[in-house]
């Protein structure tokens, strides 16, 4: 791989040098659709100039298959939520003058409860594998 510019300059001379390089071997097993660009960093500290090179893949990785989270309404579950929900205290809310107000501070006590009843749980493994529209019918 060429680089554009020199890569040595002598100032008292005014010549310039093409003498460092960059080896780049793809491999067998390499894709063959890598974007590579290289190029020269300027920089006085000395009179080589550092060279780069960036190798980067054009296609998308696809997403990862995570399996996907859900809420589970167990009757404990419920149990917890029904209790969560009798021991709020809901004074501010029918104290609170504004309507939008009392909404706002009406909706973050009951998504809280919500959320500390029935919280967010990974799906198995075994349980992402299946599909949806296959039901327990088709299955026997």
């Amino acid at each position: 791989m060429d680089l554009l510019g020199p890569t040595r300059l002598q100032l008292q001379l005014q010549s310039k040098t093409l003498i460092d390089h960059i080896y780049y071997f793809e491999g067998k097993n390499c894709p063959r659709n890598l974007n590579v660009m290289s190029g020269n960093l300027w920089c006085d500290i000395s009179d080589h100039l550092p060279n780069y090179v960036i190798v980067s893949n054009p296609k998308k990785n696809k997403p990862s298959c995570e399996r996907p989270l859900t809420r589970i309404y167990s009757d404990k579950n419920i149990k917890t939520f029904q209790h969560l929900i009798s021991s709020t205290v809901w004074d501010d809310i029918y104290n609170c003058q504004d309507v939008d107000e009392s909404y706002k501070v009406f909706q973050a006590k009951i998504k809280t409860c919500y959320d500390e009843s029935f919280p967010l749980i990974r799906v198995s493994r075994r349980c992402a594998r299946n599909k949806r529209w296959i039901t327990p019918g088709i299955i026997t």
